[in-house]
């Protein structure tokens, strides 16, 4: 009964700072939740940016496309940037609130 006992408090701790690490840890935003949460979209630009092809295919050029979003609510304004990657198939988004 005792080792029951013993391996339920491990669990149970080990849950709360699952729980507390999440909490804690920052909020990665997206143009969609933004959006969601009632920001506006101000601007938008895209471009495409030819960089070098990565190993074994570095005679390729590689297309970066850039798409950049400034979203404002009130004073305030967020800019993102989504970017996919045409030799890594990635797409990544990265916001940045730029204060009031």
């Amino acid at each position: 009964m005792r080792i029951v006992f013993v391996l339920f408090a491990i669990v149970t701790v080990g849950m709360w700072s699952l729980v507390d690490a999440q909490q804690t840890a920052p909020t990665s935003w997206t143009v969609k939740d933004l959006r969601e949460q009632g920001w506006e979209v101000k601007d938008m630009s895209s471009r495409n940016e030819t960089r070098p092809g990565l190993p074994p295919y570095e005679n390729l050029p590689r297309v970066v496309s850039i798409t950049t979003y400034v979203l404002i609510r009130g004073d305030e304004t967020i800019t993102c940037d989504i970017t996919y990657d045409s030799q890594r198939d990635n797409l990544q988004e990265n916001c940045v609130h730029n204060g009031s």
